[in-house]
Parts: structure tokens; sequence; C-alpha cells
């Protein structure tokens, strides 16, 4: 009973990612298949629509730059949403301002994140346990430190990732600490 099930469960993913084919058109393939990864935008469940984020008449979206289309507001209007603005229509609480903003939000939300989907959960384009290395260096020093900017982390790094050891919480900015401690 239990392969039925299973079989059943593939066969109505399939049927989603072949209607979400046929909706996207050509360059789809890629996009489904990011959908159906385990951390992505609730598409395939039905609850949000490609053109949530994407309008489809008004041109494509830049790849790794935003949708930059005109496209209606969920607050009403019509505007020109950046990389970040298309993000910051659901994700409000990351908008700020912060005090202290994280430089990463100010380059945009693809910067860390996977806007179609991830194998890595939050939709992050790596693992946090090395997402944070990719513009935060660490260097080793003499006798074994080992510091990131200008703190000694030697300590702090056995105790996990940036924000999953609790030092780093306010991923995307601060409105206390300039570095991003809460």
């Amino acid at each position: 009973m239990t392969v039925y099930y299973v079989a059943l469960a593939i066969g109505i993913l399939a049927g989603i990612a072949g209607q979400m084919l046929l909706k996207a058109g050509a360059d789809a393939p890629d996009f489904v298949s990011q959908l159906m990864r385990p951390s992505h935008h609730p598409v395939p469940e039905g609850q949000m629509s490609c053109t949530d984020c994407h309008d489809p008449h008004k041109g494509r979206a830049i790849t790794g730059g935003g949708t930059a289309l005109h496209q209606k507001l969920r607050g009403g209007g019509m505007g020109f949403l950046s990389v970040n603005e298309t993000c910051f229509e659901c994700h409000n609480a990351q908008r700020g301002p912060f005090v202290f903003e994280h430089e990463g939000v100010r380059q945009g939300c693809v910067t860390c994140h996977s806007p179609h989907g991830s194998v890595n959960a939050k939709m992050l384009i790596d693992r946090n346990a090395t997402l944070c290395f990719k513009c935060h260096f660490e260097e080793q020093h003499v006798g074994g430190r080992i510091f990131i900017g200008d703190s000694d982390h030697t300590t702090r790094l056995p105790q996990g990732t940036c924000w999953s050891a609790g030092c780093h919480e306010a991923i995307h900015g601060s409105q206390v600490n300039e570095h991003l401690r809460y």
C-alpha cells in the first residue's frame, strides 16, 4: 500500500510540474526544477504563482537582477520594483530601515537567497555553515587564533554557524548592534 501512495505523490508532483511548465513557457524547466527543491516559494502548492513576482506581459525578468518590471504593487498602484523591492512586497520585516544594515541586503536578496528554490533551508544559496564566509573572510593568525574581520572567533566557531550559535541573529539588520547580534 505504501508503494501506491509514493507513486501517487510522484504522479501528483509530476502533474504539477507539467502544468507549471505549460504556464511558464520555454525557459521554465530550470525554474520548475528549482521550485521542486525542499526549500521553495509555495508555487507548487498553489499558494503563490509566478505572477506574484513576475508580470508576463511586461517582458522578462533580468537574471540575477530582480524583476525590474513595471507591475502592480500589493498595496495598490504600479511601480518598477528593484531586486529587493520585489522580495519586500511579501517579506516586509527584512526591509528595515535598520540603523545597522547588513551589507548583503544592500547588494540584493539574491546575494544569499535563491528566489525560486534551494536544497538549503530558507532558500539560501549555500549551507549556512559556509554562506557567511563567501564575504566575511576568516584568517588564521599566530598561535592558531582565527579572526573574522578584526574579531577573534577562535572560541566561537565550535559553537555553530554565525546565527545558529546565537551570535549574529539579526542577519538582515539591527537597530542596536553594529555586529548584528540582536
